[in-house]
């Protein structure tokens, strides 16, 4: 199974970092899209777009407040 994470990253960059690091541990094989797009809508669209031949897609937003 081909999995896809979409990680939404725009304005709060100090906790990418720690994002990324709990992502790592998924304990499964994944491609991570960082997406750094204005509007949540918007950029889940362009991470969709980037990963429509996924069979499995999740989203991380580390901009969300």
């Amino acid at each position: 199974m081909k999995v896809a994470i979409i990680f939404l990253d725009y304005l709060r960059h100090e906790h990418t970092k720690e994002a990324l690091k709990s992502i790592s541990m998924a304990g499964y094989p994944f491609d991570l899209f960082t997406i750094q797009e204005k509007g949540i809508a918007r950029a889940i669209n362009k991470g969709l777009d980037l990963t429509r031949n996924y069979d499995a897609i999740v989203t991380c937003g580390n901009d969300i407040r």
